[in-house]
């Protein structure tokens, strides 16, 4: 059994007895709250990354990228699972992911609603997933022009596409999509790397802090966004994500593995 079953179980005992929860979109995840400090509402959708619901929504995930997802750090470690095996904030975020696979339009119509009360906010509707929501639920930009949406991620082809204004991405450096890297920043966009120290450059383009807060659209371009390692990245011997920083314009290599 893996780690995840019981919460499958019983968000899928849930979602088959009716039970919706009364709110899609959250603020607490820490990087999404330093929003405030901006001077913005941050929220958040959380669905579970992965395969982890029994459904795939992260397409372009790397083998270190699933490694070390962040979807089990803070509330959403393991040592907060019950007595009775159940862990609250796993089956939460299950539940979510099954609802968009299984009631699409029920979930778009909750969705709609809770963006319709907070049009001045800054949304990022992929916490822990990689869901090209521009093109699986195009009108919720166009229904809310004053509503900035955000998003990291893995695909490529993504961050060439036509996207709404108020759609920012940010494209996700892993172990082994450097050239795509190279192409992303060649035509003027950011990309997000994790890196071993926040300044210096990487690739040629200047590393700046991107765990001061969240609002990735808020960031000059072209640079890259640093970001320090976190979860299990932080002790793992095999740091294939974590990118050494350099001074110059020469191109970095990846942190070679400890010997």
């Amino acid at each position: 059994m893996d780690i995840y079953e019981n919460a499958r179980r019983e968000a899928e005992a849930r979602f088959a007895a009716g039970w919706r929860p009364s709110n899609l979109l959250g603020k607490e995840n820490p990087k999404i709250k330093k929003a405030e400090k901006m001077n913005w509402k941050g929220l958040g959708l959380s669905l579970a990354p992965a395969d982890i619901s029994g459904f795939e929504v992260c397409a372009s995930r790397s083998p270190e990228c699933t490694k070390h997802c962040i979807f089990t750090s803070g509330r959403g470690a393991a040592n907060f699972t019950r007595k009775d095996g159940s862990h609250p904030v796993w089956w939460g975020r299950i539940f979510r992911t099954i609802w968009w696979f299984r009631a699409r339009d029920e979930f778009k119509a909750q969705l709609h609603k809770e963006i319709s009360r907070n049009q001045g906010a800054a949304i990022r509707l992929n916490v822990y997933s990689d869901i090209q929501w521009e093109r699986q639920f195009p009108e919720i930009a166009s229904d809310f022009p004053d509503t900035q949406f955000y998003d990291y991620t893995k695909h490529f082809n993504r961050m060439f596409r036509e996207r709404p204004d108020n759609y920012h991405l940010t494209f996700s450096l892993h172990e082994n999509n450097q050239s795509q890297t190279r192409d992303v920043l060649q035509a003027g966009m950011n990309v997000a790397a994790v890196t071993d120290k926040i300044g210096g450059t990487l690739f040629g383009y200047n590393v700046i802090d991107g765990d001061d807060h969240d609002l990735r659209f808020l960031d000059p371009s072209p640079c890259v966004v640093g970001l320090r390692a976190k979860g299990s990245l932080k002790k793992d011997r095999n740091k294939d994500m974590v990118y050494e920083t350099g001074t110059g314009t020469e191109t970095v290599e990846l942190v070679p593995e400890a010997a």
